[in-house]
């Protein structure tokens, strides 16, 4: 009889605890299956090129060259940026100069100007570059986006436009003027390649 009821007592606390593990297992996958998502979501934005450029302003407010050239490729900026520049001048002089068809003075001129310009470029392009370090590690680098956390700086991106490796982000800044940024991916993140000369304003 005491065999008979300690089986009963037995099967009764079995019962009794059969809900009770399946509340748990239930609770147990839910939780599991939360830390996954929010993983999932985790690697999504560090893989985009907005948290890249979240870092990139992240690491202007450390004045922390080294992370800054993680997520800007400096020889690339400058590079683009003198080119442009001279390009730009040059073309602004050639539109306010026009050479007559027989003026072979003025002509060889000009070409020694252009040939003089790009023996500057080397040496305009490396003080740029040791200005911008400069100006990154004392804190007076211009940054024209603030963003305290991810969410802010998704928030001042007006457009992505992704094609494959290559990223043109358009983002308004804190004074109410947009531009855009290009963007390479680089293994796990995204690097600026590019950035413009002349903003307009926000519509």
């Amino acid at each position: 009889m005491s065999g008979m009821r300690s089986t009963e007592v037995g099967t009764e606390e079995a019962a009794r605890r059969s809900p009770l593990r399946l509340i748990r297992f239930i609770l147990g996958a839910l939780v599991v299956i939360a830390l996954i998502a929010v993983l999932g979501v985790w690697l999504y934005i560090k893989g985009t090129p907005q948290y890249s450029l979240y870092l990139a302003g992240q690491s202007l407010e450390n004045r922390d060259y080294a992370e800054f050239t993680k997520y800007v490729d400096i020889d690339a900026v400058v590079d683009t940026a003198v080119d442009q520049a001279v390009a730009k001048t040059k073309k602004q002089q050639d539109d306010r100069t026009a050479i007559p068809a027989d003026d072979d003075f003025d002509r060889l001129g000009r070409r020694f100007t252009d040939g003089f310009t790009k023996t500057l470029e080397p040496a305009l392009t490396a003080e740029i570059k040791r200005e911008v370090r400069q100006q990154v590690e004392s804190g007076t680098f211009l940054q024209r986006i603030h963003s305290d956390s991810v969410i802010d700086t998704y928030g001042k991106i007006r457009s992505i436009d992704r094609k494959g490796d290559t990223a043109y982000v358009t983002v308004v800044d804190d004074s109410g003027y947009d531009f855009t940024i290009k963007l390479r991916r680089d293994r796990d993140h995204w690097r600026i390649y590019e950035l413009p000369f002349e903003t307009r304003v926000a519509e």
